[in-house]
C-alpha cells in the first residue's frame, strides 16, 4: 500500500510531544523524554544525545530522505522549517516538527532547535491507519496468545472494513 506524500494530505494537530535540539558541532540530537518514548530510545540516549544519522533512521524510511533534505535547506536558507513525517518507532505515528537553525557571530550554523507535535492525517490515510492499527493489535494479541482478544479485533476490523466500503472510504484508500 502506498501512503500519500505528506503534502497531499491534511493534518490535524493533536498534542505537543516535546522539544529537541541538534548540536551540529558534536552531531548530537537531544530531546525531552516524551519524544524519547515516541522514537523508542532510552531517557539516557535522549539526554546525552544521538547522532542525526541515528535519529533519521528512526523516521519512516519513505520520509527520512525528505526530512534530511528539508533540514539542509533550512540551514542553507536561514529560514524556519515545518515538516510532517512518520515515526517508525513504537508503531507508525504521524508527527509535525517545526524548527530553525541558529548561527554563531560568524554566520556558521551551530544548532537546530524545534518542537514536535503529534499529527493525525485527515483523508483516506486516516482510515488506512485505523486498519493498520487493528492489524498491529491483532499481531500483538496473537503473540500474547489472547484468543478472545484476537477474535474481538478480527470482528472490529471486519466491521471497520464493511463500514468503510459502505461509505466509499475504502475505495479512497485503495486509490491513494
Amino acid at each position: 500500500m502506498d501512503t500519500p506524500h505528506s503534502s497531499e494530505i491534511q493534518i490535524v494537530t493533536t498534542t505537543l510531544l516535546g522539544a529537541w535540539t541538534w548540536n551540529l558541532e558534536d552531531d548530537s540530537v537531544v530531546m525531552c523524554t516524551t519524544l524519547a518514548s515516541l522514537f523508542s530510545i532510552s531517557r539516557k540516549q535522549a539526554s546525552e544525545g544521538i547522532s542525526l544519522y541515528y535519529f533519521l533512521s528512526l523516521i519512516h524510511r519513505d520520509d527520512s530522505g525528505r526530512v534530511r533534505a528539508a533540514i539542509g535547506r533550512a540551514i542553507a536558507s536561514e529560514r524556519p522549517f515545518e515538516l510532517v513525517y512518520r515515526v517508525a518507532g513504537d508503531g507508525m505515528r504521524w508527527v509535525r516538527s517545526k524548527g530553525r537553525c541558529y548561527y554563531d557571530r560568524q554566520g556558521s550554523p551551530i544548532h537546530v532547535t524545534g518542537f514536535t507535535i503529534e499529527a493525525v492525517p485527515v483523508t483516506g490515510t486516516l482510515h488506512t491507519s485505523l486498519l493498520d492499527r487493528l492489524t498491529e493489535a491483532r499481531a500483538l494479541s496473537v503473540a500474547a496468545k489472547e484468543d478472545a482478544l484476537t477474535r474481538q479485533i478480527d470482528a472490529a476490523a471486519s466491521e471497520a472494513r464493511r463500514l468503510l466500503a459502505a461509505t466509499g472510504k475504502g475505495e479512497e484508500d485503495e486509490q491513494a
